[in-house]
């Protein structure tokens, strides 16, 4: 029995070798995309997912990847209308036919910290969220910290 506080989800995209319209007639293909995790609604809402993207991609000449990673995160609202967010991302995978084993050369720590708040008014919503970003870690070998910026709109 699912108690129910505990929400599931779970997301898969497949992607196929397709004919494309460029001129040349490319077939263009996409990794395969696997997310399922939990989430545990309380005063503070937990959550706990991981993500898997994987296979060929690109054009005429198909490359791989692989990247798994498993992320957790704690959600405070304040007064109802404020939320405060903590989360952590740790990538357990992540190889490419072009760069190798990316995680062995990512900086240490070899995980990505994250904080943010959002804030709900009556049809739509702010969050703003800051991390370091994996990718330009990974080029400039330090963490380099990023901002996210989201809005939503309820009808």
């Amino acid at each position: 029995m699912v108690n129910r506080n505990i929400l599931h989800f779970a997301e898969s995209r497949f992607s196929t070798h397709e004919d494309s319209n460029f001129e040349d007639d490319v077939k263009f293909s996409m990794p395969d995309y696997f997310t399922f995790g939990l989430v545990w609604k309380r005063n503070l809402n937990l959550y706990l997912d991981n993500e898997l993207i994987m296979g060929h991609y690109g054009g005429k000449s198909l490359k791989y990847m692989k990247l798994w990673f498993l992320r957790a995160g704690v959600e405070k609202y304040l007064k109802n209308n404020l939320a405060l967010r903590f989360g952590l991302t740790y990538p357990v995978i992540a190889e490419t036919s072009t760069l190798g084993d990316i995680r062995s050369n990512l900086p240490n720590p070899k995980f990505t910290l994250s904080a943010g708040c959002g804030y709900k008014f009556k049809k739509f919503g702010v969050d703003v969220a800051f991390f370091f970003n994996p990718g330009q870690s990974y080029v400039q070998r330090k963490p380099v910290p990023a901002v996210y910026l989201s809005g939503t709109v309820r009808y």
